[in-house]
């Protein structure tokens, strides 16, 4: 049935009739969520997060994700695909899916020290917390480094 207000008549064996108004409720939304993911900071690690938002439908709201978790945000994830059901009070059903990520390449820090007059300092971001930095200048001797 459809959201709305029904007039609902019962008739007895005798033929006595009642008559009452039965109004069926909607959530305003349908079931529906959002996952904002926070990747993994540094390759090899698991410290990925699944962040979910749930929207509509009917609270309580229950959880099942593939990794077998049943709260709403997941943590300590390493990179891989996760999917979630979501289930309402009604039974109703939603899923999300989530991909958290890592760095492609395993950064290792090298430091070099040089003497250098003058020397010049450039700075790249690469990524959110990734950041190149690049020393220009001359060695004492007069050679470009």
């Amino acid at each position: 049935m459809y959201a709305g207000i029904y007039i609902v008549t019962v008739t007895d064996a005798h033929n006595c009739v009642a008559y009452t108004m039965v109004q069926i409720q909607q959530p305003a939304l349908p079931l529906h969520g959002s996952i904002t993911p926070t990747h993994v900071r540094c390759f090899g690690e698991g410290n990925g997060i699944a962040d979910l938002n749930v929207f509509g439908g009917t609270p309580p709201y229950y959880f099942t994700w593939s990794n077998g978790e049943i709260s709403e945000d997941i943590y300590n994830l390493i990179p891989d695909i996760y999917y979630v059901n979501i289930n309402d009070a009604h039974n109703c059903l939603a899923y999300d899916t989530v991909q958290i990520l890592q760095c492609l390449v395993l950064l290792q820090e090298q430091m070099l020290l040089v003497t250098a007059i003058p020397m010049e300092i450039f700075t790249f971001r690469l990524a959110e917390d990734v950041r190149l930095t690049l020393m220009y200048g001359q060695r004492e001797a007069g050679n470009k480094i």
